[in-house]
């Protein structure tokens, strides 16, 4: 017997994380610098080493964190990283 090998196209599991954060950020009318902050925010990157990474202050940080839980009604940033885990079938638990 003969088994052909079925040929799947690589799909690039960053392209497609790039996808929905970018779909994600353009939902909630994010400015570029709240998306920066949003993608090391879901990462668990605390505000002091989100303001050395971006050369900002922490209440810069901040500042943009209360915009981002704003324009999504989120109460803080679990509620935050909940809202685009779920937006986007992404299983928290693992």
């Amino acid at each position: 017997m003969y088994f052909q090998k079925a040929y799947y196209p690589a799909v690039s599991y960053e392209t497609s994380k790039e996808d929905q954060l970018l779909s994600f950020s353009q939902r909630y009318n994010m400015t570029s610098r709240e998306k920066e902050v949003f993608q090391l925010l879901i990462k668990g990157t605390p505000n002091r080493e989100i303001a050395a990474l971006m050369y900002i202050t922490d209440n810069t940080v901040k500042f943009h964190v209360k915009n981002l839980l704003k324009k999504t009604n989120c109460l803080n940033r679990v509620d935050l990283v909940k809202l685009y885990d779920t937006e986007n079938n992404h299983d928290i638990n693992n």
